[in-house]
């Protein structure tokens, strides 16, 4: 009889989970980013950390699939909603609209936070151009759109729909965005609104991390990025959000004070 698989969680995955909810978040609180000390060096074991992770992509993004199930793709569609941007907008509206003084202020802040950390997302997107998990290519960068979108493509927004069921132009675009997969927007949005929520309401700041953290692994698990696009999405949305309580230009999101 044939042994079915163990759905326990590696220890590499395990690892990953850990320094995602401890490193990023208690990045210095002098620095403007985890990817500096408090007096502007590059910090070592950060760095090294990432380098590690994107090392073992592979190995940590198939630990994770081995958790799928009904449940947990239920649980990741829904918390990967924390870091949409067409949600996050939605909440900083409603925030200006009917919010107190703090409200409108993680909502202005949270703002600018987005845009920081969307522009370099977007710009690192382009430039890295890296395939997706599904895209079945590995963790290349440097790939280029297939001709024809994978058989189980999921567009942004169109997560758990299937490939026949999109337009043409849904279509095309899940064949370009099969090479937009570093580093993980949705993580930078999560981990940059989360650093604008725990610095106004630091009672927050165990929730705020825990919902961007399960943001970013639902990631993971919906097949749409890999292990390092996650961390390092998370990092520059922490970048992002630092700069965006300090009121630090965009240009200058990972200067020291």
């Amino acid at each position: 009889m044939a042994s079915t698989p163990s759905r326990r969680p590696s220890r590499l995955f395990r690892l990953l989970t850990s320094l995602l909810v401890f490193l990023i978040p208690s990045a210095p609180a002098s620095a403007d980013s985890p990817f500096l000390t408090d007096d502007g060096a590059p910090n070592a074991l950060f760095w090294a950390t990432g380098a590690a992770t994107m090392a073992a992509d592979q190995p940590l993004y198939d630990a994770a699939q081995r958790l799928d199930s009904p449940a947990t793709h239920k649980a990741a569609v829904f918390f990967n909603h924390v870091g949409d941007g067409r949600v996050q907008a939605g909440v900083f509206g409603l925030l200006l609209l009917a919010g107190n003084g703090t409200d409108r202020r993680i909502a202005r802040r949270g703002l600018h936070g987005a845009v920081a950390g969307g522009l370099l997302v977007a710009l690192l997107k382009a430039t890295t151009r890296r395939a997706r998990p599904y895209a079945g290519r590995g963790p290349d960068f440097g790939a280029r759109p297939a001709r024809r979108a994978p058989a189980d493509a999921r567009p942004s927004g169109e997560i758990g729909a299937p490939l026949e069921e999109l337009s043409v132009a849904q279509q095309l675009a899940g064949k370009q965005d099969s090479v937009r997969s570093f580093p993980s927007g949705h993580s930078a949005a999560a981990f940059s609104l989360a650093t604008v929520w725990a610095n106004e309401r630091p009672r927050d700041r165990g929730l705020a991390y825990s919902l961007a953290v399960l943001a970013g692994l639902s990631r993971i698990g919906l097949k749409q990025h890999w292990p390092s696009d996650v961390f390092w999405g998370a990092a520059i949305g922490t970048a992002a959000g630092n700069a965006a309580n300090r009121g630090v230009p965009f240009g200058l999101m990972f200067r020291v004070r």
